[in-house]
């Protein structure tokens, strides 16, 4: 089992996300379910406390080793909060006590927005209802599990915490589904910082069946169908493009293994619906989407994929190569041969299981899938008791899509419920008119001050560069006075960038300081006296430079004697700042650096504390290697 009391690794289908998760792309999908009453926040926060020892894999935080990211639990308290205006943005860790999952009230609703690399939709709809479940014990409320639901007075064991794709992976053949690139949606899209827009649609379950069961359909195939009908009537390039509309479907391979696994377990493939035929008829769609479950839902089709996911980890040169090379190589192959692949996502979660005792308290479940830069929409399906939702998230303006999916389950006898945060972005909702209202709360505007600042300063710093180079060659007088200026105007823009991040850890902010530092006094001293060799480096590499990394060396020591509970997180920075500290002491082996006496000294304090930590942390120290190094 790869969970222990102090840290896992992410499972195969998670490494991605923590790579590829931006403002654009918050790789953060919602569920919601809602309650015939009103929310008590207190006993809500109380019951996401309880369920902590039960969900071992959720409870955690992220941290970044050297070749692979990981999680280790997470002391604070995890944050109930009143849901805000906007949906389905990225995760601020710092302002969530570090969670990748936030729980949320609105008057009857709550709601659980999760970061993918966490889980899939199976593993947080258990979750979610263990908190429901866990909020009506509290409420007092007569409910028994029935085997439905995982409790709080259960031990979680070892299959819930596993990688299932490991598990499940064999030395078989491999390979993967081979995709046509599809076609892409486009439009002017809604501000980033402020979420995505969703239109969601409720109706009658038996409603939807009848009409699929009328075409010999399951529910997913019959959706998925309507959604690239409509997609093809309501995009005109759609209807011109030489490249197919693929409709990405997500499978949970629970289905097809025994795995009970909360983490990530699930697979796609995608369906292709021809473009550029002049009347395109939805029965044909629909033909050609079955065709593509009965052909791509197999499950010797997805154990190859599988093998071919869990060998490509293991290979040698992967493992070892740094995390940033392998986050810039997850994002080129997310956008060159994922998000291109799909046009759109249609993810069916199925109907949610309640025992008989509380579902008398809850009146349906929603779910909205990612939506981002290069998917800008998604749609979810979930159904519980009598009630299906099917969601659109979406980054773009334009509603055409959405009204027309509506409007062709409408025309099939489907009477339907919209619902929309659409006016929180003062954004149209199109022709489909709302039956719910105030069913997301009032806009509150947020600050984006440091934004501006960020932006302003990124202007600000290359005009006075340019400025300062004209200035000196404008008035030459034998010195590049300019170049000393640059570097300090670098100096301090970079560093203020790290130094008033939010969410930033103070070891990485010190060690930033400790790089820095170094290169702006190399620039003065070489600059400053004219020279253009390092014997003109002298008094930098000799004595300030030597000066600058004791000091930091000391000043982290002395954060750790400190903040004791804080020490794994520090420990990381402080090996680094010891191993920069010889530094001096090899540029004397080079014969650059004269007199060598704090050359000398540096590298002693370096030592030293390296050897301080092996005596008397040594066990912490070993952890904390083993982590970041995957060992």
């Amino acid at each position: 089992m790869e969970f222990d009391a102090k840290w896992y690794k992410l499972d195969n289908a998670a490494r991605i996300y923590p790579a590829i998760a931006k403002e654009k792309d918050s790789c953060v999908f919602r569920m919601a379910v809602n309650l015939t009453r009103e929310v008590d926040a207190e006993c809500l926060q109380q019951a996401v406390i309880d369920c902590k020892a039960r969900f071992p894999s959720i409870y955690v935080k992220l941290r970044h080793g050297y070749h692979w990211t990981y999680y280790e639990p997470n002391e604070k308290t995890p944050i109930v909060r009143p849901e805000p205006s906007y949906t389905n943005k990225r995760i601020v860790l710092h302002k969530n006590n570090e969670y990748l999952f936030t729980i949320f009230y609105y008057k009857n609703r709550i709601c659980m927005e999760m970061f993918h690399g966490l889980s899939d939709g199976f593993g947080a709809m258990e979750f979610l209802k263990a908190i429901i479940f866990r909020y009506f014990q509290l409420l007092g409320y007569p409910v028994r599990s029935e085997g439905l639901v995982l409790t709080v007075d259960q031990a979680p064991c070892d299959a819930e915490t596993e990688d299932s794709f490991v598990k499940y992976c064999t030395a078989e053949r491999k390979g993967r589904f081979r995709v046509r690139y599809g076609v892409q949606q486009r439009g002017k899209r809604l501000p980033a910082q402020f979420g995505v827009g969703t239109i969601c649609g409720k109706f009658r379950t038996e409603q939807l069946l009848r009409a699929a069961k009328a075409k010999d359909a399951t529910v997913t195939q019959y959706l998925a169908a309507v959604l690239a009908y409509c997609l093809w009537q309501s995009d005109g390039a759609a209807r011109r493009s030489s490249k197919p509309i693929n409709i990405c479907i997500p499978v949970n391979m629970r289905s097809l293994f025994p795995s009970k696994s909360l983490r990530n377990f699930s697979l796609v493939f995608h369906t292709s619906t021809k473009c550029g035929a002049e009347n395109l008829r939805f029965d044909d769609v629909l033909e050609s989407i079955k065709a593509s479950f009965r052909s791509q839902i197999v499950k010797e089709k997805f154990q190859r994929t599988m093998n071919t996911m869990v060998h490509a980890g293991k290979n040698m040169v992967i493992r070892t190569s740094p995390l940033p090379i392998k986050n810039l190589a997850f994002n080129i192959g997310r956008n060159i041969f994922g998000n291109r692949l799909r046009t759109s996502t249609a993810s069916n979660l199925g109907n949610i299981a309640m025992p008989d005792s509380a579902r008398a308290y809850i009146k349906d479940v929603e779910i909205y899938m990612p939506a981002g830069s290069n998917v800008p929409r998604s749609m979810g399906i979930v159904s519980f008791a009598d009630t299906m939702s099917v969601s659109f998230s979406s980054v773009l303006r334009d509603t055409a899509l959405e009204d027309c999916f509506f409007a062709y389950l409408a025309g099939q006898g489907i009477e339907i419920a919209l619902q929309s945060n659409r006016n929180n972005h003062r954004a149209p909702i199109g022709s489909a008119a709302l039956t719910e209202t105030q069913i997301y709360p009032d806009v509150v505007p947020e600050s984006n001050v440091r934004r501006k600042f960020v932006r302003a300063a990124s202007i600000l710093s290359p005009v006075l560069i340019a400025a300062s180079a004209a200035v000196n060659i404008a008035a030459w007088n034998g010195q590049l006075w300019c170049a000393i200026f640059s570097a300090f105007v670098l100096y301090a823009w970079l560093i203020g960038l790290v130094t008033f991040k939010k969410g930033l850890h103070p070891g990485m902010k010190l060690l930033a300081h400790a790089l820095s530092i170094p290169g702006l006094l190399i620039v003065v001293n070489l600059f400053a006296w004219g020279g253009e060799t390092v014997a003109h480096i002298s008094w930098a590499v000799s004595y300030a430079i030597p000066i600058v990394f004791i000091c930091f060396i000391v000043a982290v020591n002395v954060i750790m004697i400190r903040v004791k509970q804080d020490l794994r997180d520090y420990l990381m920075y402080q090996l680094s700042l010891c191993v920069i500290g010889f530094v001096p002491l090899i540029l004397i082996l080079l014969g650059v650096a004269h007199p060598i006496h704090l050359s000398i000294a540096a590298a002693a304090c370096s030592y030293l504390t390296i050897i301080g930590l092996i005596f008397f942390e040594r066990k912490i120290l070993l952890s904390v290697i083993q982590k970041k190094f995957y060992i």
